[in-house]
């Protein structure tokens, strides 16, 4: 798996974990919402950082999802790449390689907490322990714990100002963390069914085969 590949693969578990966790401040809330939601756009600011808290790397850009299963970022700073899945397939398309990498999407969360759009409060507590925290930064704070020891991350941190996401903070088993600011939230946008499917441009090299 090259390096290109899980770093998109990171991008992707973080948007999953997005999709399922809206919003976490009370277990009726969060049952309603899940089951209401369906459809989210957002920007994004993204810094990953090393264990010393050095920033590693600065992204920005623009996420959607819908359900089921459907969802695209375009990073568009400090270079472009996009990841898409249309509930089915996943493509991760860097353009500086000129090349696209393709995944069945159950492939991709196999062996993985990456919780599904559409997951019920049930299954979000089977894969994980969420735990109210103290609030923050203006924040209310949520704690979670994967259960499963080969997840890739070893804690997931969100953090809401009133009814709007705002912070996610992940973190991971080597020291690094992922933290994403999120502005311009809307829920349940209209979508292009179309932004969810990917044609790879002629010319590109295309890694691995639709599911």
């Amino acid at each position: 798996m090259n390096v290109e590949w899980c770093r998109g693969l990171r991008r992707v578990l973080v948007l999953f974990l997005l999709s399922a966790l809206l919003p976490a401040w009370g277990a009726d809330r969060l049952e309603t919402f899940l089951a209401q939601t369906h459809s989210l756009r957002a920007e994004f600011t993204q810094e990953v950082r090393d264990m010393d808290g050095q920033v590693l790397q600065r992204s920005s850009g623009v996420m959607m999802l819908s359900q089921p299963n459907r969802f695209r970022w375009d990073y568009e700073v400090p270079s472009r790449q996009v990841v898409v899945s249309d509930g089915k397939t996943l493509w991760l398309y860097d353009p500086d390689l000129e090349q696209v990498t393709v995944k069945p999407l159950d492939q991709v969360l196999a062996n993985t907490p990456a919780l599904l759009l559409g997951v019920d409060l049930p299954a979000l507590k089977k894969e994980f322990q969420v735990s109210p925290l103290a609030t923050s930064d203006g924040l209310e704070w949520f704690e979670l714990l994967p259960r499963n020891d080969e997840s890739v991350f070893r804690q997931v941190l969100i953090g809401f100002r009133g009814e709007t996401l705002e912070r996610m903070e992940l973190f991971d088993h080597l020291g690094q963390s992922t933290q994403l600011q999120f502005s311009g939230v809307e829920v349940n946008p209209k979508l292009d069914a179309a932004r969810f499917h990917f044609t790879p441009p002629p010319g590109v090299d295309v890694i691995g085969a639709e599911g």
